[in-house]
């Protein structure tokens, strides 16, 4: 299992000032665990996307390095416009198309439902704290199982909006 944790850009006038430390734990709790290939691009630190002017060659480059097997992104209501046009560019990528993409953060827990219909390029959704859900959901989905019984998850399945799972 690959996995790529893209870290938005968020202040497109200002510097980055802050560490990803959510995706990091998600990180290390994961490679603690079951030791999978994991890449971060933290497109907030680099300041090479502008989602803005839709110029995203640095998640460009990160993309054509390797094939990755899901790919997690999330960040507060403020990074919706990154998300919404990063997850455009991964889907537009011919190795890319049937990646699972999943989403957390502020900007989906706070109206699961409005967002997967807002971005349709998102296959997964995180409501809450994602510290037992996500291990869990890349779990699953390694071992190609349903993830129908993950707690804490919005989804599609074909391509309607089939579950909004307690947490």
């Amino acid at each position: 299992m690959k996995i790529l944790w893209i870290n938005p850009t968020v202040r497109y006038n200002d510097e980055a000032r802050f560490e990803p430390y959510g995706i990091l734990q998600l990180m290390a709790i994961i490679d603690r665990d079951w030791h999978w290939r994991q890449t971060l691009y933290d497109a907030n630190a680099h300041r090479v996307d502008n989602a803005v002017t839709n110029n995203f060659k640095g998640l460009e480059q990160v993309l054509n390095e390797d094939d990755y097997d899901v790919v997690c992104i999330g960040g507060l209501v403020t990074a919706y416009r990154y998300i919404r046009n990063a997850l455009k560019v991964i889907r537009s990528h011919s190795a890319y198309k049937d990646t699972r993409i999943i989403v957390g953060g502020g900007c989906f827990s706070s109206m699961p439902s409005d967002i997967m219909r807002l971005i349709p390029d998102i296959d997964i959704g995180v409501i809450g704290e994602a510290y037992e859900t996500v291990p869990e959901l890349i779990h699953t989905l390694d071992k190609n199982e349903e993830i129908i019984g993950v707690k804490g998850i919005a989804y599609r399945k074909n391509e309607c909006l089939t579950a909004l799972k307690d947490c």
